[in-house]
């Protein structure tokens, strides 16, 4: 867990919101969420010192702030995600 702000973004078409989850000291991965709903979203990460952000494939909701990968994933996001256990909570 760590401090995180959030910067609203205009959504791509297709998606209902659009926002970026940035660490505020900059030794975490920030993540771009897309969401498709209420319930479920895209989800990009980006590493401290690196330029581009990588897509960790579709997420879906868990609990009412809580989002998980939900599989199948792309080959690109399997690799992405490797063996670590992600998830989003915001509180």
């Amino acid at each position: 867990m760590y401090r995180c702000t959030f910067t609203g973004a205009v959504p791509d078409a297709g998606y209902s919101f659009a926002m970026e989850i940035a660490d505020t000291a900059n030794e975490n991965p920030s993540l771009f969420v897309a969401a498709h709903g209420a319930g479920s979203a895209d989800v990009w990460a980006a590493f401290p010192g690196e330029p581009d952000w990588m897509y960790m494939g579709y997420w879906a909701k868990t609990t009412s702030n809580c989002l998980l990968p939900e599989g199948p994933e792309s080959p690109d996001a399997q690799a992405n995600l490797g063996q670590d256990a992600w998830e989003i909570c915001i509180h």
